[in-house]
């Protein structure tokens, strides 16, 4: 196995290709290194992981776990526990690899890219011990500023893309008046939000308009969905819960081409929750991404609508910017304390997939 850096980019400080060891292997994976400073001695061969035979379940075991201690006292040590094993997954080379990488740059945090065939390990959340900053949680995510992308057959294409320019934006949104389904108001507030801070063009959250944005009507370069969201129910009834009741599932976004390369913040419950179908990845995040997404930020469980809305504030005023959204979320991260003033872990629920250097560029008079 052999992959090099890819022409014409600025690479991250550390790419990581994780792949499935081939039909039969269970839970066997690939890790593969490569620094981008060639004075970092990187292992030749890849290196085997076992994640064992069911990491569907895994992914969902953690998420129930955060949700179950969500803004209580052991949320951080549930979360520590949950970063330890799967640190105790990865390579001792890799930790090695990572100090090495880190003690290049002490000024500022390194770059992860991760590229990733196994849809389900959020390897974001490894526990680092000790933490490269003692500052700040010892996560991974927290300690680097971390993107991921997905290796499928064909799509998405590599490599990540690193740069977007922003004409436009789209909040979707709306009032939910289903059984079952409460009303957001803090998601109803937060698409208001984008639209009075950054001119951004609101869309209703039902089937027609949703289809529609997508299509390119009204154009958008980058798309909020502020939502209901839900991950293990019945088939195709996963994804974004729209307000007339129909679901924007995996498979509809993957049959849907975007207009554009839209960049897409999915402020919904769970829905960075990953998936696979005949043996490529089929996830929400994934499906954007294949669909010709340039970059996709989702939480993997349900996250406190307060805060999300705060946090999509401060992600936009700095991204529209030039701020690097994957810094923008490791910074988010660092309100995650072992503290008792530390109120939810909705800070570390979101998964960032994308190039860790891509920066949103808007032209003099846009936004």
């Amino acid at each position: 196995m052999y992959f090099a850096l890819p022409a014409g980019q600025v690479p991250p400080d550390l790419t990581v290709r994780i792949e499935r060891a081939g039909p039969g292997a269970g839970g066997q994976l690939l890790f593969q290194m490569l620094a981008a400073d060639p004075s970092i001695d990187t292992p030749d061969a890849a290196l085997p992981v076992d994640i064992g035979d069911e990491p569907a379940a895994d992914l969902q075991q953690i998420s129930g776990e955060m949700q179950a201690v969500e803004g209580k006292a052991t949320q951080f040590a549930a979360m520590r526990g949950i970063g330890l094993t799967i640190a105790d997954r990865m390579p001792l080379e890799f930790w090695d690899v990572l100090r090495k990488v880190a003690a290049l740059h002490p000024k500022r945090a390194p770059s992860i890219l991760f590229l990733s065939a196994e849809p389900y390990v959020p390897w974001e959340l490894a526990l680092v011990d000790p933490p490269l900053d003692p500052t700040l949680p010892p996560f991974l995510s927290a300690q680097a500023t971390v993107g991921r992308w997905v290796l499928g057959q064909r799509r998405p294409p590599l490599p990540p893309p690193m740069t977007l320019t922003v004409h436009g934006l789209a909040a979707v949104s709306g009032v939910y008046e289903l059984p079952g389904w409460q009303r957001l108001l803090a998601a109803e507030a937060e698409a208001a939000d984008l639209v009075a801070a950054h001119h951004a063009t609101p869309v209703d959250a039902t089937t027609a308009g949703v289809l529609g944005l997508l299509h390119g009507t009204p154009p958008a370069d980058v798309i909020h969905f502020a939502v209901h969201g839900s991950y293990g129910a019945a088939p195709g009834a996963d994804g974004l819960i729209l307000v007339d009741g129909s679901t924007l599932d995996p498979i509809v976004v993957l049959g849907t081409p975007l207009h554009g390369h839209p960049f897409v913040f999915l402020n919904a419950c769970q829905v960075a929750q990953g998936d696979q179908l005949l043996g490529d990845q089929a996830g929400l995040a994934a499906a954007f991404l294949s669909a010709g997404a340039s970059a996709v930020i989702a939480p993997l469980w349900s996250i406190d609508d307060q805060l999300a809305r705060q946090i999509s504030a401060r992600f936009y005023e700095r991204a529209l910017k030039g701020d690097p959204p994957a810094e923008i979320m490791r910074t988010e991260r660092a309100a995650f304390l072992d503290d008792p003033k530390t109120v939810s872990s909705t800070y570390m629920a979101y998964q960032y997939f994308g190039h860790p250097g891509l920066r949103l560029e808007v032209p003099d008079g846009a936004s």
